[in-house]
């Protein structure tokens, strides 16, 4: 199971990527909900580490077509 949360820590942070017990999990910031440049932005932080996230498509941002 792949999860996203979101958490908003202010204007600077766009999302972390990280494992728990060998599965995926995003924090992103709210701004994934309404501004597609922010999903490209978490796209690309999960890409840099290896993940994908069309091909996961667990979360808001996988199962979004922008």
């Amino acid at each position: 199971m792949h999860d996203m949360v979101t958490a908003d820590h202010g204007p600077n942070f766009h999302g972390f990527r990280g494992l728990i017990d060998g599965e995926i999990v995003c924090v992103a910031s709210p701004r994934v909900l309404h501004d597609a440049g922010e999903r490209r932005i978490m796209r690309d932080l999960v890409r840099w580490q290896g993940g994908d996230c069309k091909a996961c498509r667990g979360c808001f941002i996988g199962r979004h077509d922008d």
